[in-house]
């Protein structure tokens, strides 16, 4: 049941409840064609996880599900499988492993298999019904925060065409990390701490940026508290924004007992090129075109949205939203971009539901502007989409 805060009356709640139903016809309408026109993945003997998590999908899936098994879609079927292990190459050195991945959606697909429900048509039908409670659960954020029905609808459209909302429907964490988020983000502004708490904690299981965004919202709660001298708020947003950083914690703690080195899951990363987060990494990445001779089509996607994020943070979010919800956004940001490169930046945005806000701003004064934009940005969600399912990198 959902609880309503005084400010949220039934009939805004329904039609907020109405509205993610609407769109997310657009996240069943991308899983169909996705399950009827993606290439199934083949096996290249080049990576034995990824073609150990090809043969499983192929032997226990139906087709229309093994079309999206893509990218990490597979590290997450050989993690639920064969638990966390450490690749090394003929050489010793450190290869892609299932190690950089939080363990979330493989507990899911553990579950699943356990109760006799096909683990991987499972987890895409499971996704479907988290997007909608993401795009609910941004919906009631952003009208608690703005307290304008037309914002709060305006968020969950932006949430719904942003290039990378096609993640949403793969075989991916980003649904349920960001419905646990959101919702969190909502019962804390109902001081709701409890599960606020817990929501936040399952938001880090599944999403390691999380530790970034609420760790952001912890700075940003402690900011407006030397502005406004609100002690209160504060210690609400850090008992809240504790949960993602306690999980990532106990991960830490866990490859410290397996494999006798806590910082395996940093160190991993430079598999996929990224270095050890820095400072100097997140200028690294915002500069990333004059540092490398040569970047991808999506990469340059990446790298616009970071500088479009980042102009949004100064004109819109900080002036209309606030310290907290900036912070938070910035935490986010510095994150994604502090291993020193711009890869997946567009998908890890998703989690700013603070974004997603500040655009519902600017589209309820300039709703032509918006549908236009919208319009625009659902297209390059498109093109995402066929590159994801036809062997190229979307995100």
């Amino acid at each position: 049941m959902t609880v309503l805060p005084d400010t949220v009356t039934p009939k805004i709640n329904q039609r907020l409840f109405q509205s993610a139903l609407v769109l997310s016809v657009f996240h069943l309408l991308i899983l169909i064609l996705g399950s009827r026109f993606f290439d199934l993945e083949r096996s290249e003997n080049r990576n034995q996880p990824r073609d150990m998590a090809i043969a499983i999908i192929k032997a226990e899936s139906p087709e229309w599900a093994q079309r999206w098994y893509h990218w990490d879609a597979l590290w997450f079927v050989h993690l639920s499988r064969f638990g966390y292990q450490l690749q090394r190459d003929s050489e010793g050195n450190i290869g892609q492993s299932n190690i950089a991945f939080p363990p979330g959606l493989s507990l899911i697909i553990q579950g699943l298999d356990q109760i006799g429900i096909n683990p991987w048509s499972g987890v895409l039908i499971i996704n479907l019904f988290a997007g909608i409670m993401a795009s609910l659960g941004l919906g009631l954020l952003a009208y608690q925060i703005t307290g304008s029905q037309k914002n709060a609808q305006w968020s969950m459209v932006a949430m719904t065409v942003w290039p990378w909302h096609l993640f949403m429907v793969a075989p991916y964490q980003e649904s349920i990390g960001m419905a646990c988020a959101f919702w969190a983000l909502y019962f804390g502004t109902l001081h709701k701490v409890g599960p606020a708490f817990f929501l936040s904690f399952i938001s880090g299981i599944f999403r390691l940026n999380a530790v970034g965004f609420f760790g952001g919202l912890i700075l940003g709660a402690c900011l407006e508290m030397l502005l406004k001298k609100s002690s209160k708020k504060t210690l609400r947003w850090v008992l809240i924004g504790s949960g993602p950083i306690l999980a990532w914690l106990f991960l830490l703690g866990y490859f410290q007992f397996k494999f006798g080195d806590a910082r395996i899951g940093v160190s991993i990363q430079s598999a996929w090129g990224r270095h050890e987060p820095t400072i100097g990494g997140v200028l690294q990445s915002l500069f990333q075109p004059a540092l490398q001779n040569k970047m991808t089509g999506s990469a340059w996607l990446d790298w616009c949205a970071v500088w479009f994020v980042m102009v949004l943070v100064v004109s819109t979010v900080w002036t209309k939203l606030g310290p907290v919800w900036s912070m938070s956004l910035i935490g986010l940001l510095v994150q994604s971009l502090s291993t020193g490169s711009v890869m997946s930046f567009g998908r890890l945005m998703l989690l700013g539901a603070p974004l997603f806000v500040g655009l519902g701003v600017i589209a309820e004064s300039r709703p032509r502007l918006a549908l236009v934009l919208s319009a625009f940005s659902g297209l390059i969600q498109i093109i995402l989409f066929w590159r994801f399912g036809h062997g190229q990198f979307g995100g």
